[in-house]
């Protein structure tokens, strides 16, 4: 039965066999330590007095497995929440370069070189924000990506257009020399007039 427990359960079991063999041992040696104080008899007492002699030093071994016991847990314990503080950190840095990679595709379609930068930017910066908060790696990833999306302004459904995409589209030559002119290229083509 012991092999199949944890080894946080046998951990337990030790403690706490250990606690009573320290309790035992003491009233052991205590009873031993009495009795050749008690006695007349040199022999007895030589007896008495080795059998003290092991008690006690059995003692103090169990004492002494006792806090070692203590420390490999105490070690264990800080090396369990380091991986674990670890096993974080990458998922939190998978989560983020997941939800960086996709705005910055966002980023990529829709804006001129000089408009990149400083959005992916300030992606960068609401990321390291965002990244250490609680439900960072509870909530779904698109939950994130559009939250991200919407806070640094990428994708609005109606941006306010330049002056360069509301001027009408006129083609920089209407046609080579001696070559009819492809009037779809206007917003609105000159319609003849009958005649």
């Amino acid at each position: 039965m012991f092999q199949m427990m944890t080894p946080a359960e046998k951990a337990e079991v030790r403690e706490r066999h250990m606690a009573v063999l320290a309790e035992r041992a003491l009233l052991l040696a205590c009873d031993l330590q009495e009795a050749a104080m008690a006695t007349d008899d040199p022999d007895q007492k030589a007896r008495l007095a080795g059998a003290f002699q092991k008690v006690s030093r059995g003692l103090r071994q169990t004492h002494y497995l006792d806090a070692r016991l203590d420390r490999e847990l105490a070690r264990q314990a800080q090396e369990d929440r380091a991986q674990a503080a670890k096993a974080d950190e990458a998922r939190r840095k998978a989560r983020k370069d997941h939800v960086r990679s996709a705005v910055e595709h966002a980023i990529w379609l829709e804006y001129d070189d000089d408009e990149m930068q400083e959005l992916v930017q300030a992606l960068d910066r609401l990321l390291n924000e965002t990244a250490h908060e609680a439900g960072f790696l509870d909530d779904p990833v698109e939950i994130h990506i559009a939250s991200v999306t919407a806070s640094i302004g990428v994708g609005r459904a109606d941006p306010v257009p330049t002056e360069e995409a509301a001027a009408p589209a006129v083609p920089r030559d209407p046609a080579p020399e001696g070559q009819p002119i492809d009037w779809s290229t206007f917003d609105d083509p000159p319609r003849r007039s009958p005649g």
